[in-house]
């Protein structure tokens, strides 16, 4: 039986994940975001860091850990972005980042433009309207917006999309066409962000799931995918036979348990009490 403590989406909690008791697992595994980029505190950071490394944690970074100073903490650790390694008979592959805020903008803007009724939806009920203003979409009255070009709007963005750390779909292709199907066979995958169609959907937005990451999964049908990026989307589902798990963010005081046994394989959702 193997036990396993998942983390992900920190965002400099330290007082969440000091509060963990890491002896209790056979294996530590954190889907990154260690950071909050909008305002770094190194110190904090590098606590975490010790936890992590005193716990032999193996980690992926998040799209908020691209400050070069987080970058050379979390490779002081076990990172596992685009590699697999074996534990106790188990495979598991890491994938790190997310999909390019660009891009997302740009097909955000598509949904919208579909069907203009989801825009004033989506500006009425979500909490993330700031995504409109990214998208290039301006509400101006009552059942009335107007447009920005894209480009425009995405270069008036470029400081704060500058801040997160992205893949390329055909970087993410690449790299599993290079993995044979017999390599990765009913294993792990540990990625910060989700698969297109689950756990990707945000209230009023279409899938955000990366794509090349779904045709992995499709290819290699593993047995169980962890990943955090969106802390609303908690979560287990079960699809053809792979188990797709976010337990939520340590930053929410979330985390997640998985115990494998044999062939049966059990998920927990645990909240930190403060």
């Amino acid at each position: 039986m193997l036990k396993i403590l998942f983390i992900t989406d920190i965002h400099q909690n330290i007082d969440a994940l000091s509060k963990i008791d890491f002896t209790l697992f056979d294996l530590v595994l954190c889907g990154g975001d260690l950071a909050e980029p909008t305002h770094i505190k190194y110190s904090i950071i590098k606590d975490i860091v010790s936890i992590l490394k005193d716990n032999n944690a193996f980690i992926i970074p998040g799209n908020c850990d691209k400050d070069p100073r987080v970058v050379e903490l979390i490779n002081n650790l076990n990172n596992i972005d685009k590699k697999i390694i074996d534990f106790n008979e188990e495979k598991i592959m890491g994938i790190g980042y997310s999909r390019s805020l660009r891009d997302d903008a740009k097909m955000y803007r598509e949904y919208f433009l579909e069907d203009k009724k989801r825009i004033f939806e989506f500006y009425e009920k979500s909490p993330a309207k700031f995504i409109l203003d990214l998208c290039g979409i301006k509400i101006t009255g009552k059942d009335e917006f107007t447009t920005i070009p894209i480009e425009d709007t995405l270069k008036k963005s470029c400081d704060f999309i500058e801040k997160f750390a992205s893949f390329s779909e055909d970087e993410l292709d690449k790299y599993f066409d290079s993995i044979p199907e017999s390599n990765f066979k009913n294993g792990i995958i540990l990625s910060h962000s989700p698969s297109n169609m689950v756990l990707d959907k945000l209230v009023g937005l279409p899938n955000a799931g990366g794509k090349a990451l779904k045709r992995a999964i499709d290819k290699y049908k593993p047995k169980l995918v962890l990943s955090g990026h969106f802390h609303e989307l908690t979560g287990r589902v079960e699809s053809n036979g792979t188990i797709f798990f976010n337990p939520g963010a340590i930053k929410d005081n979330k985390y997640g348990i998985i115990t494998i046994d044999k062939d049966k394989i059990e998920t927990e959702f645990k909240l930190i009490k403060n």
